[in-house]
């Protein structure tokens, strides 16, 4: 499954004193797979698709220079929106929120938090 690795806040917006936040984000169902800080999403992504264990490390440095391991650097920039499962667009600012009600919840109502799509 291609999974990109994105790192959820820049350092102007981490929240002060927690560890970096990271999200395995599913460009194929278009939502987040796992999160959580580098060690814990490093071992997860390598133990669910072991053939993401060679490049890990290229890939969280790409996540923290410019917020996406995408090897392009087209998808998941620092300011992109990223599409949500065809229901509508979320930016950083909303993003961690996202990830706590998914770890309350996994079928947590984030609809509020999407940017709608436009009609077209």
């Amino acid at each position: 499954m291609p999974t990109i690795i994105l790192r959820v806040d820049d350092d102007d917006h981490a929240p002060e004193g927690e560890p970096r936040l990271y999200v395995g984000w599913s460009t194929v169902v278009e939502a987040p797979i796992a999160w959580g800080d580098q060690e814990y999403l490093a071992t997860h992504l390598i133990e669910t698709y072991p053939d993401t264990d060679s490049g890990a490390a290229e890939r969280f440095e790409r996540a923290n220079q410019y917020g996406t391991s995408d090897q392009s650097v087209r998808y998941g920039r620092w300011g992109d929106e990223l599409m949500y499962q065809q229901q509508g667009t979320i930016g950083r600012p909303r993003l961690r929120e996202m990830l706590v009600r998914f770890t309350a919840d996994e079928r947590a109502d984030v609809t509020d938090l999407l940017t709608p799509l436009e009609d077209g």
